[in-house]
């Protein structure tokens, strides 16, 4: 992400994350400050308890994961009525895209690193260090799984929005795009 954003040469840029990718936009955002213009924090994994999904994944060997991985690619729909989504054609083919573009044995190993990064208290040090920094911050929940959100009250005290997508959960952008999308543009600043 830091040599794509430097490949850009467009000065800082601004960082969008969700669940997973959200702890990896603020170990980014703390270790490479200077390519960052703002912090768009999608349901990140702020802390270790964020990490549930990552934390039974691992607690699987790679195989079993990998047959559970199959099952959900099998049957998308029965996924995502499981995950309290309704499986139209459109989030069918979607999640579907999703889940090909990334094998079981890459998400396993991303929630290890994930699980690895954010169990050490070295990691609220590093979110702290990004909400200290002052720069955009920008914190964005869907209504349904709000709740669960493990978000420090420092990080909510230093983000400059706190936005909840109403009647979405956790995968908010595959539930309700366009409301999704707008929100963000919303959030970016106009040139």
């Amino acid at each position: 992400m830091a040599e794509y954003a430097e490949r850009l040469r467009r000065g800082p840029v601004w960082l969008l994350g969700h669940s997973m990718g959200g702890a990896i936009v603020m170990m980014l955002a703390d270790e490479r400050p200077e390519l960052v213009a703002g912090i768009i924090n999608v349901e990140g994994n702020l802390t270790l308890k964020d990490a549930f999904w990552s934390s039974r994944i691992i607690r699987k060997n790679p195989a079993e994961w990998a047959e559970e991985y199959g099952a959900m690619l099998t049957d998308i729909s029965a996924t995502l009525r499981r995950w309290g989504i309704d499986p139209t054609p459109q989030r069918i083919r979607w999640m579907g895209h999703v889940l090909r573009n990334q094998p079981p044995k890459t998400v396993y190993a991303m929630s290890e690193a994930l699980v690895a990064e954010t169990q050490p208290p070295e990691y609220l040090e590093a979110v702290q260090r990004v909400v200290n920094r002052g720069r955009p911050l920008h914190l964005i929940a869907g209504e349904k799984s709000a709740g669960a959100w493990d978000v420090p009250e420092f990080v909510r005290a230093g983000a400059e929005s706190y936005t909840k997508q109403r009647n979405v959960g956790h995968l908010m952008m595959l539930e309700e795009p366009d409301e999704f999308c707008h929100i963000i543009n919303r959030l970016l600043p106009t040139a």
